[in-house]
Formats: C-alpha cells, sequence, structure tokens
C-alpha cells in the first residue's frame, strides 16, 4: 500500500480553473458558493484526480518505473472544500495483463471522511 497527503489550497483551485478555463462558480465564487448545498467554494475533481496522477510518477518512479496511465474511473462521495488535507491511498493492486489496477480511496483528514473512491490502470 502506498499514500500521499495534499492540502487543498485555494490558489490550486483557482490555478486549475484559469488554466482549464472551467469558471464554475462553485469552485471560485465564495459568495455563490455560500448559497449551495456545500456552503462554500469546492474543489475540481478533475484537480484531485491530477493529484492522484502526480502520486502514481512519484511512487512508481521511486521504483525505476515510467508508468503510463491508461484508465480511471472515481466516485465523488463527499466534497473537498479548500483548506482541506486529504489522504490519497493506493491499495490493492491487481495485475491485469501488462496493467496494474490499483483501488484508490481519497480521504478527507479532518473529519476522517471519504471523499473519493475508484482505481486507476496503470502500464
Amino acid at each position: 500500500m502506498y499514500h500521499n497527503s495534499h492540502i487543498i489550497h485555494q490558489d490550486m483551485i483557482q490555478k486549475f480553473a484559469e488554466v482549464t478555463g472551467d469558471f464554475n462558480p462553485i469552485h471560485i465564487n465564495s459568495e455563490y458558493a455560500a448559497k449551495t448545498k456545500f456552503g462554500k467554494i469546492i474543489a475540481h475533481g478533475i484537480l484531485i484526480i491530477g493529484l492522484v496522477s502526480a502520486d502514481i510518477v512519484k511512487h512508481f518512479s521511486q521504483e525505476k518505473l515510467s508508468p503510463i496511465l491508461i484508465h480511471t474511473e472515481f466516485n465523488f462521495l463527499y466534497p473537498i472544500f479548500a483548506g482541506d488535507r486529504i489522504d490519497v491511498h493506493f491499495h490493492g493492486r491487481i495485475h491485469e495483463g501488462k496493467n496494474k489496477k490499483w483501488l484508490v480511496s481519497i480521504h478527507e483528514l479532518l473529519n476522517n471522511k471519504l471523499c473519493m473512491d475508484g482505481f486507476v490502470l496503470i502500464r
């Protein structure tokens, strides 16, 4: 099993919006977000998946491998807010031919909430 922690800062969310053009107000406008069921700004789900991808490269680079991410599939279960500290866990590696399938779970640490779960397929 492998895991890595991240703190999700508001500036990360803002920069992600600028790079992708995803300016959904739930991610960048605190007044708008306060009126939603979430009550405050939430991180882009794809931003979090990008951190998972970076964690894959960090982990497998230590093993002298060059991973290629082939497929991801995630369920968004609980929002991740600006300021949250999350822990990305890779567990349950399954070999599928030349590929490795890792089960992934992402927890918000302060309230121990499971925010996302799914898998990544790596070659």
